[in-house]
């Protein structure tokens, strides 16, 4: 039985596409004017939600 080793300094390193960031990709469907929305969206909800006055 033969075992073969290889090591990293040998390896070139595989060139791999542009990768882009999640939000990179998705930067298309924003929409400036629901941003303004969404910020305190999540107070507002629970609020709506459970309110007991």
């Amino acid at each position: 039985m033969k075992i073969i080793t290889i090591m990293d300094e040998f390896v070139e390193p595989q060139k791999t596409a542009e990768t882009k960031s999640i939000r990179g990709i998705l930067s298309k469907y924003a929409d400036p004017k629901s941003a303004e929305n969404e910020k305190g969206a999540w107070a507002r909800a629970v609020v709506n939600n459970y309110d007991n006055t």
